[in-house]
């Protein structure tokens, strides 16, 4: 797959987080993909940030997340919710939240509770802003779809209030699909208003994708 080859980096924490990551990670990767599981925390004040990099919720936790994508060549970075929160949400703790903001590859969210039972991809959507960001995002939902066997649903968001409009569509999805709205510094992926959004409303597994 275009936007996701490379290297599935998996974090993972011994607990619940962890598991929903795995699984989501299974759902996405291609099947010649290496999926690389890592367990990263922080201790301590965050007193030691990158030159030039802005700090970030997460901490360290997030920065070093960040630079082993890097390292990796990871073509997606795979995350669970926090613990707290109701099961089949997607719960933004700090690690979480950092992953999102600031990767320099595609970055999935397992909603709490995922990997309890088999994932299963019958519909799959995408939101399509007309621009080359959302572009992306449709073709790489196309071909989930087509890899699933799952219904493709591609909806339109230029006008209104694009994350309540996608949240709704996200009830009844497997899988949503996003475009990132710009690199940042280096390359990093800057998520969108939206994204951050829907990364804490949407009800199904949520993959934001780098620009082209």
């Amino acid at each position: 797959m275009t936007s996701l080859t490379g290297k599935v980096l998996v974090a993972v924490d011994g607990a619940s987080g962890g598991r929903d990551a795995i699984a989501l990670a299974r759902v996405l990767a291609p099947a010649s993909a290496r999926m690389v599981l890592t367990n990263v925390y922080s201790v301590g004040a965050d007193t030691d940030p990158d030159p030039g990099e802005p700090a970030r919720p997460g901490g360290l936790a997030g920065r070093a997340l960040h630079r082993l994508a890097r390292k990796e060549s990871a073509g997606l970075l795979v995350v669970g919710s926090s613990h707290r929160g109701a099961a089949g949400r997607t719960m933004l703790g700090g690690q979480t939240l950092a992953a999102l903001n600031g990767s320099s590859c595609a970055v999935a969210i397992a909603p709490r509770g995922y990997g309890l039972a088999e994932p299963v991809v019958r519909a799959v959507g995408a939101g399509d802003a007309g621009t080359a960001e959302s572009e992306l995002a449709v073709r790489t939902a196309r071909e989930l779809a087509e890899r699933h066997g799952a219904a493709l649903e591609v909806r339109a968001v230029t006008e209104g209030d694009p994350a309540d409009e996608l949240a709704t569509m996200a009830e009844h999805l497997d899988l949503l699909v996003l475009g990132s709205r710009a690199y940042g510094p280096s390359g990093r992926l800057l998520s969108g208003t939206t994204s951050m959004r829907l990364a804490r409303r949407a009800a199904c597994p949520l993959l934001v994708v780098p620009r082209p």
